[in-house]
């Protein structure tokens, strides 16, 4: 009986790491883009902040240089998303 567990183990173990490497992207891929909606809300919200407290024009230019580094660094996210991808509850 334990050889044939200790078969089954050996038979299943590339399948196992096969499905830990998925999930592990998928969490990436998750992550990532939660990241990449957070830095679109504060593209949004930052600048309007500026302009609520009476901040100078000159001082907009920080958040979208920082906005377009943020847009150049998560490129690859976007264009490495599938659609249609379901994320399920890990």
């Amino acid at each position: 009986m334990k050889q044939n567990a200790e078969e089954v183990i050996r038979r299943l173990s590339p399948e196992i790491s096969r499905k830990c490497t998925e999930i592990q992207n998928a969490r990436r891929e998750k992550t990532m883009t939660r990241l990449f909606l957070l830095l679109c809300a504060a593209l949004v919200i930052v600048p309007t902040l500026f302009i609520f407290f009476g901040l100078s024009l000159t001082t907009l230019l920080v958040p979208v240089l920082f906005a377009g580094l943020a847009f150049l660094l998560l490129l690859p996210v976007l264009f490495h998303q599938q659609g249609g991808r379901q994320y399920d509850q890990i």
